[in-house]
This record gives structure tokens, C-alpha cells and sequence, in this order.
């Protein structure tokens, strides 16, 4: 099964009386369990994956979740959380998320809205959805947020208090699917699942292991019997809430609707002229160095044929997270500077062709 749209996961979602689930690791070898949890109830599920925890240095815990994701038997979208620059933003897209979340909370409602505007050109560079953080509550907000954003959901920052007739009214004045948290809405979340499309759990599921934990340890269990406490706890935690949000038994009609996420690989195999090795090397480098820079680009590979022979000696291959990016990837200034500068006025011999895996 492959990573999923969240675009398509949302609008399957919104207004159908269930709601996605988005569940927060509360360490990386939760990742399985949350997938087993969701598989169990054959519910589609969102990872969120904060920016600050990919900021230091959560390449090894991103690259986890990309694979567990496109091993799972369920729709399962990977969502970077707390997104509040677009640097934050530009890494996660690289480390393999593929919908963004903007953070505008404890910035004033202009910069906010600034913040939402910056991430949609982005994202929309790079084919991803993104929702933006909804600071104040109001259809007023609401209305001015997508207006100048277009983003694909919005985050309720504070939906404690909301009944819901004004939920549905936020929705109207939205006219995007609403996400919010799931600790503020309390008992009141069956009643809210006509107009929510996304309700996210943060520190739910570390609560629930550390509880399993301590009481694990009390009754004097050893390491690994404390462990598998907790990890049943974490499972346990995500299937009560799957079915809270009667999310539970709804994975096949999404992957009916919804598109895979599909990365492209860019192929450049070429042959260059006056030029030694060593300066074709540092051709490379600073190619790697300038082009994996570049929004929506998640690996640069730079090769040399193994057979002496072969009709191209040389080739790149760059990793681009969704087809759209093919095209901003093409016209992005450092992009051309590079190729038109360095690159093809020593490879005019060269093919390049985009590819999609087929599996």
C-alpha cells in the first residue's frame, strides 16, 4: 500500500460523519504499533510528525515512518506538525512528509496568515496539501485565512467550547474540511463528527504508555515485560480512538477514492567533454549540494558507469517528492543557474527522463 493523499483522505471524510485520526509517535518504535492498531480496525491514518522533532536530527525517525507507511495494509498520509517557517517546511518535504501543517499560534493574525501564504506556494510547488493553523475560532477568520491562503483544511488552534452549531457554521464560512485536537473536545467529539474532518492526538498516546508503564513497574515487571505493556497500551489507545471517530472500517472506501502518492525519480545519464575527473567530481559536489537544496528534492544521487564502456559515463538521479515538482524543479533560479552555468555546457551529450516505479 502505498502513501496516500491527504488532500483526497480529507475530502472522503468531510461531511460523511467520520473523522481521520492523527496520531503522534510517542517514539519511533511506536510507529508499528499505530500502523497494527489501525490495520486491526481497517481505518485509514494520519502520522504527524512535529517539525522541531525532525529538526533535531529526526532523518533516521522520518525515514521509519515513510517506510512503515508504505508497508501498512491501510490509506496512511504522513502530516509534518508545527510547521512554523518554510524551512521547517522544506525539510520535512525532503525526509519523506507529504502534507504540511502551518503553525501561525503565538504570532499575530497577520503574520499567521503571512506564514499560511508563504507555505501554499510552496506546497503547491511540490503537489502537497496543506492546512494552516485557524488561531481564533470565528467565521470571520476563517473566511480571511482561506481567502488569502487556499489552504486544503484548517487546524482549530483552541476548539475547547465549540458546540456544534457553531462548528458547522466555522465549516460554512471555512468551505475547507476542519481539523482540530481531540483533547479539547472532550464528550462532545460524536456530536462533532458531521462537520470535523480531522481530529489529531498529541500526547494521548505517550500518556497512555507511560501509565502502563509506571503500573507495569510497580507490580515489579522486568524491562522488556514493561516495554510490551507499554506498547499494548500505545495499540490499545489508537483503537479506541479509530473507533471514537468512526474512522474504524473506513480504509477501503478511501483507497477507492483517494490517489497513492507517487514520487518521480529524474534520470540524467550524459556524457562530458573538457573536463578531467576531478573536475567532474566537483561538478557533482556542487550540484548535490545546490540542486538537493532545492523545495521538493529528496535525494541527489551522482554516479560513473562501472563498465569502462558504457555509452554514458556519468548520470544524476534526483528523487522528486510528487510529479508537480518537475515543473518547479525546472524553472527554480538556482536550478537553471546550475545547469546553464556548470552543468550543460559540458554535457551535451546527455538524455533525461522522469519515471514513476511501477509495482
Amino acid at each position: 500500500m502505498p502513501l496516500t493523499n491527504l488532500r483526497d483522505m480529507l475530502r472522503h471524510a468531510a461531511g460523511r460523519d467520520y473523522a481521520l485520526c492523527a496520531f503522534e509517535p510517542p517514539a519511533p518504535d511506536c510507529l508499528d504499533v499505530i500502523l497494527a492498531g489501525a490495520e486491526a480496525c481497517e481505518a485509514p491514518v494520519v502520522i504527524a510528525l512535529p517539525a522541531s522533532a525532525l529538526e533535531r536530527g529526526g532523518a533516521p525517525f522520518a525515514a521509519a515512518a515513510v517506510t512503515a507507511a508504505r508497508q501498512a495494509a491501510v490509506p496512511v498520509a504522513l502530516l509534518l506538525t508545527r510547521a512554523e517557517s518554510e524551512t521547517a517546511a522544506v525539510r520535512g518535504i525532503r525526509l519523506g512528509c507529504n502534507a504540511i501543517c502551518a503553525c501561525g499560534t503565538g504570532q499575530e493574525p497577520e503574520a499567521g496568515v503571512a506564514l499560511a501564504r508563504e507555505l501554499r506556494a510552496l506546497t503547491r510547488s511540490c503537489g502537497l496539501p496543506l492546512l494552516a493553523e485557524l488561531p481564533r475560532a470565528t467565521p470571520e477568520a476563517a473566511r480571511t485565512l482561506v481567502a488569502e491562503a487556499e489552504p486544503d483544511g484548517l487546524a482549530l488552534a483552541a476548539a475547547s467550547g465549540l458546540d456544534p452549531e457553531r462548528l458547522e457554521g466555522l465549516g460554512r464560512a471555512a468551505g475547507v474540511p476542519l481539523m482540530a485536537r481531540g483533547e479539547a473536545l472532550e464528550g462532545e467529539l460524536p456530536a462533532l463528527l458531521s462537520t470535523l474532518a480531522l481530529v489529531s492526538w498529541s500526547g494521548e498516546l505517550a500518556a497512555a504508555a507511560s501509565r502502563a508503564a509506571r503500573a507495569s513497574a510497580g507490580e515489579g515487571a522486568g524491562y522488556a515485560a514493561i516495554a510490551a505493556e507499554a506498547r499494548r497500551a500505545v495499540r490499545q489507545a489508537v483503537e479506541e480512538r479509530l473507533q471514537a471517530t468512526a474512522s474504524a472500517g473506513k480504509a477501503a472506501a478511501v483507497l477507492g477514492e483517494a490517489t497513492p502518492w507517487e514520487e518521480v525519480e529524474h534520470l540524467i545519464i550524459y556524457n562530458v567533454e573538457g573536463a578531467d575527473e576531478e573536475e567532474v567530481e566537483a561538478m557533482m559536489a556542487e550540484g548535490r549540494r545546490v540542486l538537493g537544496a532545492i523545495p521538493g528534492v529528496r535525494r541527489v544521487f551522482t554516479g560513473r558507469a562501472v563498465q569502462e564502456g558504457a555509452r554514458y559515463r556519468y548520470c544524476w538521479l534526483i528523487r522528486f517528492a510528487h510529479p508537480a515538482v518537475i515543473a518547479s524543479y525546472r524553472d527554480h533560479p538556482d536550478h537553471v543557474a546550475f545547469a546553464d552555468g556548470l552543468f550543460r555546457p559540458r554535457a551535451g551529450d546527455r538524455i533525461s527522463i522522469d519515471y514513476q516505479e511501477v509495482e
